[in-house]
């Protein structure tokens, strides 16, 4: 019975850690959520720069492209890229600065160079220029 026991609480302190651990990590990630609206005027996509200001980046999901778009701050300069995979054009997860294909594994840095493989083509970088107050980005 000891034995039977002593695992039991070790294992149940284990999960307690586990739920307690996971808990933080969501609230934490709940507080810096990058998805930002935005407007769609000829064929334009249009975003407010005050909105990176606090993270440096920032993504939007417009309904009429294949995926969302991460647009980051970078030297007072901004880019744009298309969250797609070019390998088999999945839909990428942002995981901390790299963008991670969640269906082969590819792997692309901030900047939209690929890390690894089977991807071996850059991810798509739009047209973009700004003004004091906004971001316009368009297709090249």
């Amino acid at each position: 019975m000891k034995s039977s026991r002593r695992s039991f609480i070790k294992n149940s302190s284990a999960l307690c850690v586990s739920c307690f651990s996971s808990s933080l990590l969501m609230q934490a990630c709940a507080s810096i959520n990058p998805i930002v609206e935005f407007k769609y005027s000829n064929n334009t996509l249009i975003i407010k720069k005050e909105l990176l200001d606090n993270l440096g980046f920032a993504v939007i999901e417009p309904n009429n492209y294949p995926a969302p778009i991460l647009i980051k701050k970078s030297n007072n300069m901004y880019e744009a890229l298309l969250m797609l995979c070019t390998h088999k054009n999945c839909e990428l997860n942002l995981i901390g600065k790299q963008l991670i294909c969640p269906c082969h594994g590819s792997e692309f840095d901030f900047n939209g160079n690929v890390l690894s493989g089977p991807a071996d083509k850059e991810l798509y970088q739009f047209k973009i220029h700004f003004d004091n107050q906004n971001i316009y980005i368009s297709k090249k």
